[in-house]
């Protein structure tokens, strides 16, 4: 795979990436704070409670990712794979019929 492929791949992942980020952290954010804010600010324990959420976030995120991602890796390949071994098939089907000399 040329080099330029794979940075072109890399610029359009990391654009989908940023955006599912910045919905998830601004979601979480939004529960969160909902359920530990109180008069507009965080206050005593309700701090802690939130540094420890935050903390604990990322790595979650990280693996509701990375399964996601596996999930759509297990439909998207065979069926692009599937369309070329699809061709390559009839191709050896059309070479059957050629009659040999």
């Amino acid at each position: 795979m040329p080099l330029t492929a794979v940075l072109d791949l890399a610029e359009r992942l990391r654009g989908h990436v940023d955006a599912a980020a910045q919905d998830l952290a601004g979601t979480v954010t939004r529960q969160v704070l909902a359920a530990h804010v109180q008069d507009g600010l965080l206050q005593g324990q309700d701090i802690a409670a939130v540094a420890e959420i935050t903390r604990r976030i990322r790595p979650l995120a990280q693996t509701a990712v990375d399964a996601l991602l596996a999930q759509a890796m297990s439909r998207y390949v065979p069926e692009a794979l599937g369309d070329h071994f699809a061709r390559v098939l009839d191709h050896l089907e059309a070479e059957k019929t050629v009659p040999v000399r």
